[in-house]
C-alpha cells in the first residue's frame, strides 16, 4: 500500500461505535508542534461529541500534561527534532498503561509505523487530516482489537500480523460456534467480525514483500503454530488456549 494511503480507511467501514454519553467521557490530550494542525484536531474532536480536548506544542509538555490530569486518548506528532518520540511513548504508558494513543504522520514510512505499533500505539492519520480520520482513528483505538506482547514481539513484519490474523480468526470461529448454540451471543459475532475486518486492513498496510510472500509467511505461521509449544510460537498457541476458556467458555 502506498504511503499516502496508510491511516485513511474509511470511517464508515469500521462497523464499530460509540454512545453519546461514551463518546462524552472520552478526554483527549493533542501533542502537535503545528498551531494549525493543532486547531484541526481540536474543531474535529469537538464537532464530533466527544467529551474534551486539551492542546500543546510539544511532547515535553505533553508528558507534563499527562502527569498532571487524566487522558484517555493521546493524538501525538509521530516525530520530533528534540525527542525520541519512542522513548517518549514509553513514558506516557509509564504514566497509565491504559493510554490509547494515536501517531500523526506525514508521509510514513511502513517500518516507521510499525515501530510505533509495536512500542504501544494503537492508530495512525496522516496529513492533511481529516474530521472523518479522527473519528476512525478514536473508533478504531478504542474498540478494536488489542495487539498482544507476543504479536508486538514479533521477529518481522509478516510474523506479527501472521499472529494477529490467527488470533482473530481463532475468536471469529469461537464466537460463530457460540452463536450458532446461542443466538443471544451473536454480538460477540458481529464484534469480532468486524475486528477481522480491521486486520485484514492493518495486512494490507504492513505486509513485507507482498501479498504471495504474505500468505507464504502466514502458512507458516500456522504450521509452526500446530507443531506446539516445542516451538518459540508456543506461548501463542497456549494463549489461543486459554481465550477459548475465557472469552467463549465451552458449554
Amino acid at each position: 500500500m502506498a504511503k499516502s494511503e496508510i491511516g485513511k480507511w474509511q470511517a464508515e467501514e469500521l462497523g464499530y461505535s460509540l454512545s453519546f454519553k461514551e463518546r462524552q467521557a472520552i478526554r483527549i490530550l493533542v501533542i502537535e508542534p503545528e498551531q494549525e494542525l493543532r486547531q484541526v484536531i481540536r474543531n474535529a474532536v469537538q464537532s464530533l461529541g466527544y467529551g474534551s480536548v486539551y492542546c500543546v506544542s510539544d511532547h515535553s509538555l505533553g508528558l507534563m500534561r499527562l502527569e498532571e490530569d487524566t487522558f484517555s486518548h493521546v493524538f501525538y506528532a509521530a516525530r520530533s527534532k528534540t525527542v525520541d518520540v519512542l522513548s517518549f511513548l514509553d513514558s506516557v504508558f509509564s504514566i497509565d498503561l491504559n493510554h490509547f494513543c494515536i501517531a500523526v504522520c506525514e508521509n510514513p514510512e511502513v517500518d516507521e509505523i510499525f515501530c510505533h505499533l509495536q512500542r504501544g500505539t494503537r492508530g495512525f492519520i496522516t496529513k492533511p487530516v481529516t474530521t472523518e480520520m479522527i473519528d476512525y482513528a478514536i473508533l478504531q483505538a478504542t474498540l478494536g482489537q488489542a495487539f498482544s506482547d507476543t504479536i508486538l514481539n514479533a521477529s518481522d513484519r509478516n510474523e506479527a500480523f501472521s499472529a494477529l490474523m490467527a488470533a482473530t480468526l481463532n475468536k471469529v470461529a469461537r464466537a460463530r460456534r457460540q452463536a450458532l448454540r446461542n443466538p443471544s451471543a451473536q454480538g460477540d459475532l458481529d464484534r469480532y467480525f468486524q475486528d477481522l475486518k480491521m486486520v485484514s486492513e492493518l495486512v494490507r498496510t504492513f505486509w513485507d514483500g507482498g501479498r504471495e510472500v504474505f500468505m507464504s509467511r502466514m502458512i507458516d505461521f500456522f504450521i509452526e503454530l500446530s507443531e506446539g509449544p516445542a516451538t518459540r510460537l508456543g506461548s501463542l498457541r497456549k494463549k489461543l488456549r486459554e481465550e477459548r476458556k475465557t472469552i467463549l467458555p465451552v458449554e
